[in-house]
């Protein structure tokens, strides 16, 4: 298994836990609990098969938010793109499990995940958490969503405000694509000569004027402590105090994912400290 079948099983399994929980009375399931089972999984995954293309860290931040991911995807040149991750999971009537809706949004959620992408030039995107028992593609448990797109297809500029959508409607717009789809095709990006913008060249996540991060920068952040490799932070202590997040997104783990080589992220480890 690759890190794209890893992806697609992530997806399924998600589909499988929300539909186990909505069925049965008095079970409650909740988009932190699959945010930290897809968690649990990856870490498993990595460590039964050896793997250093994924690597996983946790903010030092007592206030940060288990719903918000960093999520730093390796682009062809080599560099990593930024996705900040927002997780909102399906809510269901009483009545039917065939569609089903998603919490009411909140301009200041939305604007904050905006601020947060602008601050580091990344692309923020929403990844909804799903199930229906009339689609029946258990595939579309994990959907992400650009959050641009998502402004342009359901948000009323004559009201100022969100509209409810359903996850039918996620899939009919056809912005919302499978989340395997960050890992299992290539992003590729263009550089302006003139200007030296960066740009994502990808229907499904274009974006201009976005930074290209390399793994050094990701890796040794102060503000973040890896999973699963506690001994080779043990003797680092932040230089500051991290400041305090003016903006409500705030994330709690940050992935780091390089899909094009067999090569591990960044094995500098060694560097003294």
């Amino acid at each position: 298994m690759n890190i794209c079948d890893l992806f697609k099983e992530l997806s399924i399994d998600t589909w499988h836990r929300i539909k186990f929980a909505r069925e049965r009375i008095g079970f409650k399931i909740y988009e932190t609990t699959i945010t930290q089972n897809i968690l649990i999984t990856v870490e498993k995954f990595r460590i039964q098969n050896s793997i250093r293309n994924i690597r996983m860290f946790e903010s030092i931040d007592e206030s940060s938010n288990g719903n918000d991911i960093e999520l730093y995807i390796q682009s062809e040149s080599g560099e990593y793109i930024f996705f900040p991750v927002q997780a909102k999971i399906i809510v269901h009537s009483n009545k039917s499990l065939k569609d089903g809706k998603y919490a009411a949004f909140k301009g200041s959620q939305f604007d904050s995940l905006k601020k947060y992408a602008i601050t580091k030039k990344g692309i923020p995107i929403y990844l909804f958490y799903n199930y229906s028992s009339h689609i029946g593609d258990p595939s579309f448990g994990c959907l992400v969503y650009r959050a641009s797109d998502l402004e342009v297809n359901f948000y009323d500029y004559i009201r100022a405000e969100w509209k409810k959508f359903k996850f039918s409607e996620l899939i009919s717009e056809k912005k919302g694509v499978k989340w395997e789809n960050l890992v299992c095709k290539k992003l590729r990006i263009i550089k302006n000569k003139d200007t030296g913008s960066i740009s994502i060249v990808d229907n499904r996540f274009s974006e201009s004027n976005i930074k290209l991060y390399n793994s050094e920068e990701l890796i040794f952040d102060d503000n973040w402590k890896e999973i699963g490799r506690e001994e080779q932070k043990r003797n680092i202590t932040p230089k500051t105090k991290r400041k305090k997040n003016k903006i409500k997104f705030n994330p709690m783990f940050r992935m780091i994912i390089n899909n094009y080589s067999t090569n591990p992220i960044s094995e500098s480890e060694n560097k003294s400290n």
